[in-house]
């Protein structure tokens, strides 16, 4: 059981991005490889392999000839699949797209693989492979874990627990904002952690589309906040309050928001959610408004 007794410091993996000419530095590095080896390039007849040197050639060759069937579906649908593989004992995380662009620079392949590289945390992105008919490309990643937010295993963990995890997604976000960051996609599914892990560190995953911003727009931020507090499932509705309580006091503390500016962004959170989830809308209605009288009636996050 993880360690739920301090949901102000909540555990979560230092969150930082690549910016100006390191960027760009290590775009060109992840497209045309490395003169180092971090990052290479290996043409096929039929292919290109991009990888890191974080994970073996052969694991990843071995990796790239198992069959789709052979492995744990996560996600499936007519553009891309996620599934879970198991090689030597060890889960790897392979995410499978259908529906190519034909400028690579434009493709969602592509902008995972960058994504993944440009937004820094604990996890490893091994290697892109992308045909060169343009009808498969293939990313390995890291398994990140088996748990993620959105679980019914996961929320029906201990009040305390669901909390401690909550808390820590408040933080992840606020982190992002914070430096001025946009991840396109924070909704609770995307949060996940080992079942195994002492300490239940969440990590954020699905960085497809990663963007740094000047100055992060205000509909920016309640587009994020919204896509995981509207993203409710009745089941479990009894602890979603206190828990999206936990999540919205661990985001003011690290923003350093007191009550009234946290609740300026409300009426914009109210838009993104009733746009988002048009479907949950009664439920997302009450948890709204316990949100927002929850902040009405705090003086202050301490």
């Amino acid at each position: 059981m993880a360690n739920t007794n301090n949901l102000s410091d909540p555990e979560i993996p230092c969150i930082s991005i690549y910016r100006g000419r390191k960027w760009k530095n290590l775009r060109r590095q992840l497209l045309h490889g490395s003169k180092d080896g971090s990052f290479n390039l290996l043409r096929r007849p039929d292919a290109i392999l991009r990888y890191s040197n974080k994970l073996e050639p052969e694991v990843i060759e071995a990796l790239l000839a198992l069959p789709e069937e052979q492995q744990s579906f996560l996600k499936k649908d007519l553009k891309r699949s996620v599934t879970r593989a198991w090689l030597d004992g060890k889960s790897y995380v392979l995410k499978y797209f259908y529906h190519l662009h034909r400028w690579v620079i434009f493709s969602p392949d592509c902008k995972a693989w960058l994504g993944a590289h440009r937004l820094q945390d604990r996890n490893a992105c091994y290697a892109w492979f992308r045909r060169n008919d343009n009808r498969l490309a293939i990313i390995i990643y890291e398994d990140a874990g088996d748990l993620d937010l959105y679980m019914p295993r996961c929320l029906s963990m201990p009040l305390p627990t669901l909390q401690y995890l909550f808390a820590q997604a408040g933080t992840c976000i606020a982190l992002l904002h914070e430096q001025q960051i946009f991840h396109a996609d924070t909704k609770p599914g995307n949060f996940v952690f080992h079942s195994q892990d002492a300490k239940y560190t969440l990590s954020l995953i699905d960085k497809d589309d990663v963007r740094l911003y000047s100055r992060l727009a205000q509909r920016y931020q309640a587009r994020n906040l919204a896509q995981f507090i509207g993203c409710s499932q009745p089941a479990h509705a009894q602890a979603y309050v206190p828990a999206l309580q936990a999540f919205m006091r661990s985001y003011c503390l690290k923003r350093n928001f007191s009550p009234p500016q946290a609740l300026k962004l409300f009426p914009e959170i109210r838009r993104a959610m009733q746009n988002l989830y048009p479907e949950r809308e009664t439920l997302n209605s009450h948890i709204y408004h316990k949100l927002e009288h929850f902040l009405m009636q705090t003086d202050h996050f301490s």
